[in-house]
């Protein structure tokens, strides 16, 4: 089975998107398997020409402003005119993901690209939704950094006194635990719902479209999360917590 993964992120690294199909990839084991990166006009005909081979597509993308980014829309009108003029016949599968903590804000972007799929002439598989990507995203990386960090100031304190088996008898293992469980349950929904993924394109089934989030998260401590992280995003772009405040 030959399946090409498309990453339709505007984002050039650590993009959510890529993390999904990362996931839903490493479940292809035995498939044929290749993931391209959709990056304007200049690599449409290398795109296109996996079309002519492939039995599935994944494309995976954000949602902006409940619908695709222009880039995606571009894309569409130029995908769904050249798989009319030469016969592509393949299974569509969406990975659609949003910032907001419901996975349903994904609903409209999935209904766009079905319509593609159906003006195109190719066959819908199935779409997931997936609310609060950007945090699900963000704790893969912070969960692990934190947890290296620690480790390495414990270790280095008694690297001096060249005792590293008690440097690792007495490092904190416990919260290093509680932080891996915390990643596992909130990621769980998304874990999944990938699983559920890969189990129909291997059937090369069509299914219902179905959405997730960040799994046993209390909506007010999302909004803290989500809240927080974004007020750090903006002070590394040069805005201050008051300037995000401040009229205009």
């Amino acid at each position: 089975m030959k399946i090409l993964f498309l990453n339709a992120s505007p984002k050039r690294i650590f993009s959510a998107s890529q993390y999904f199909i990362d996931l839903l990839k490493i479940q292809m084991v035995g498939c044929e398997t290749n993931t391209l990166k959709l990056a304007e006009e200049k690599n449409y005909d290398q795109i296109f020409g996996q079309f002519k081979v492939i039995d599935a597509l994944v494309i995976a993308l954000p949602v902006y402003v409940d619908g695709v980014p222009s880039h995606v829309l571009k894309f569409l009108i130029d995908a769904e005119k050249f798989c009319k003029e030469n016969d592509c016949y393949f299974k569509l599968y969406v990975i659609s993901n949003c910032g907001f903590f419901e996975g349903k804000q994904c609903k409209n972007e999935l209904t766009i690209m079905r319509s593609f799929c159906t003006a195109a002439g190719l066959e819908w598989g199935a779409g997931v939704g997936i609310g609060g990507a950007e945090m699900l995203s963000v704790l893969r990386l912070t969960g692990p950094i934190i947890e290296i960090v620690r480790l390495l100031i414990s270790l280095s304190v008694f690297i001096l006194g060249n005792n590293v088996v008690e440097g690792l008898g007495n490092y904190n293992w416990i919260a290093t635990i509680i932080s891996m469980s915390i990643f596992l349950v909130f990621s769980s929904g998304l874990f999944f719902s990938l699983y559920k993924m890969q189990r129909n394109i291997r059937r090369n089934r069509s299914a219902v479209d179905f959405y997730t989030g960040v799994t046993l998260c209390p909506r007010p401590l999302f909004t803290i999360f989500a809240c927080g992280y974004w007020v750090i995003r903006a002070a590394f772009h040069g805005t201050s917590v008051w300037g995000l405040y401040k009229k205009n």
